[in-house]
């Protein structure tokens, strides 16, 4: 399950670097995550601080709140919602169009589920050195 779900990761980044211009047909797998890198820790520190928290819906307070507690002010909220793991939600009775003030929510549970577990696997191997 592990390897469909990187592949499905490898190709949203794709299609992210495609949208930003950058070339990504001739490089491997792991250039791919380099090249992603920050997006992909920012996703991976928001769902495990979601599952911490027991959320499902996260709110544009919580985004920020992983923003600065990872210190990724070199990418926007707004990029990483961009890469198509994120989706939002608005309730609120006028709505916005802003997309850093509505919540947002992982494409499925289980997507909030990997990534939560992929920043557990980070945390692991720095603490082994």
């Amino acid at each position: 399950m592990t390897v469909l779900y990187d592949n499905i990761i490898e190709w949203q980044c794709r299609r992210h670097l495609t949208r930003q211009n950058i070339n990504h047909e001739d490089i491997t797998k792991q250039a791919v995550y380099d090249q992603c890198n920050t997006e992909l820790q920012f996703l991976e520190y928001l769902a495990f601080k979601a599952m911490e928290c027991n959320k499902i819906m996260l709110t544009p307070a919580i985004l920020k709140e992983a923003q600065d507690d990872i210190k990724c002010s070199a990418i926007g909220i707004a990029q990483v919602l961009k890469m198509g793991i994120l989706k939002s939600y608005d309730d609120s009775a006028t709505g916005t169009q802003n997309q850093t003030e509505k919540q947002h929510y992982f494409v499925h549970l289980s997507f909030q589920e990997h990534f939560a577990a992929r920043h557990l696997l980070s945390i692991l191997k720095s603490t082994d050195k």
